[in-house]
């Protein structure tokens, strides 16, 4: 057995993520990778209402592409905006 620590890879980095990329329903896994957050935070945010979902057959959930990345985008600050200001 090696001594070296044991590290989770990220799926998504900042440097190699792209939207295109993604299909067009992610999973609760995939969501929860993107925003760096764990699957059950991300389970409670759909629940929760606040990220939107749908339903497939009575477990599965998928959250359209389009509509999380609206979400990111409009809860993501960007550089040079109103909240960088000095």
């Amino acid at each position: 057995m090696k001594n070296e620590s044991y590290q989770r890879k990220r799926r998504y980095t900042r440097g190699e993520f792209s939207w295109d990329k993604l299909p067009v329903y992610l999973t609760i896994r995939q969501a929860a990778s993107i925003l760096n957050c764990c699957y059950s935070e991300m389970y409670l945010a759909c629940k929760d209402g606040k990220v939107p979902y749908f339903q497939v057959d009575n477990r599965l959930l998928r959250i359209p592409k389009e509509d999380f990345r609206q979400l990111v985008e409009k809860n993501t600050h960007k550089e040079g905006g109103k909240n960088n200001e000095a």
